[in-house]
């Protein structure tokens, strides 16, 4: 894919990071801050025929000389909190999501074996097509690839939640990171933040 192409990608893709940028960062990377660039979100918004998509992707062609499609997209999921467009952790697509992460003392196969074997999620088996209940949801593991990716969904009142832990080698160990993605309001962020936080916990004793 050339250059120009992936930024696009990642702009229109990428999902939003959930910290919250500070104007001294901003300032730092672009060399403005939110006074600066909200007003010129604010003039791009005017247009209704724009969706976010595009919002994004105008800001950034126009102003390529100071900010990165990175910079470029918390800029403005920057704007969106600031003008009551976003919840910290809700994305583009108004749903939310939330990330937990435990450093594990060994490399990534190591990390997979205790996740596989500590009961961390009662019904689990990390075999790909496995189905469970787990307190009032149906689950189904979607992917289990040993030492890379778990994903699971999470199915219940008409709703699809989507859990994946990842295992990210280092230099001398490995980090877990669990990512729960299209949780439905704000409430789920810290419900799921305190449940995977307990998980990790479990399998880094283990």
């Amino acid at each position: 894919m050339p250059s120009e192409a992936i930024k696009e990608h990642h702009l229109l893709t990428n999902p939003m990071n959930a910290r919250k940028i500070s104007d001294e960062a901003m300032f730092k990377a672009t060399g403005h801050d939110s006074d600066y660039w909200f007003p010129i979100l604010d003039a791009l918004a005017e247009d209704e025929s724009l969706n976010r998509a595009e919002i994004v992707m105008s800001f950034w062609r126009d102003h390529q000389e100071s900010l990165s499609a990175w910079w470029a997209q918390m800029t403005t999921v920057e704007w969106e909190r600031g003008r009551g467009r976003r919840a910290l952790n809700q994305t583009g697509a108004g749903d939310y999501q939330v990330g937990v992460q435990k450093a594990y003392p060994g490399d990534v196969m190591a990390a997979w074996d205790a996740v596989v074997n500590t009961d961390w999620l009662e019904g689990l088996v990390c075999e790909e097509g496995h189905t469970f209940d787990h307190e009032g949801a149906k689950c189904t593991v979607r992917a289990a690839r040993p030492g890379k990716m778990l994903r699971i969904w999470f199915e219940e009142e008409n709703h699809k939640t989507v859990l994946e832990v990842m295992f990210v080698a280092t230099k001398k160990k490995c980090a877990i990171r669990f990512r729960h993605h299209q949780l439905p309001d704000e409430l789920d962020v810290e419900i799921s933040r305190s449940r995977w936080k307990t998980a990790l916990a479990e399998i880094l004793e283990n």
